[in-house]
């Protein structure tokens, strides 16, 4: 785990310093990501990506929520679908993306 941290703090570092309106706060194998919804799905996919090509490591997507307050589960799934309909690249996978939307658990509201 401790070796697991180590790696990835300093990709998550440069990550979030080409994100300056992100916030993230980690622990152990944890990240949670303070932002606009935008911003925090770009945060996501380059996260990502570094990951994988920098220590051929990836996230573990069963675990990604999103989290929006102040709105319902339909209206935050609407938000999602239009911001990865703006902006293509915003998509982390396909098969993870779609996960996340269809499972009612992993999109919150207050």
């Amino acid at each position: 785990m401790m070796r697991y941290s180590l790696s990835q703090h300093p990709i998550m570092g440069r990550v979030f310093a080409r994100h300056r309106n992100a916030r993230g706060v980690g622990f152990a194998d944890d990240l949670n990501i303070y932002t606009s919804l935008k911003t925090a799905l770009k945060v996501l996919v380059e996260m990502r990506q570094r990951l994988g090509e920098d220590e051929k490591r990836s996230l573990n997507m069963t675990k990604v929520k999103i989290y929006i307050p102040g709105v319902t589960r339909e209206r935050a799934r609407e938000l999602v679908l239009q911001h990865i309909e703006h902006d293509p690249r915003l998509i982390v996978s396909v098969n993870s993306m779609n996960r996340i939307l269809q499972n009612p658990r992993l999109i919150s509201s207050l």
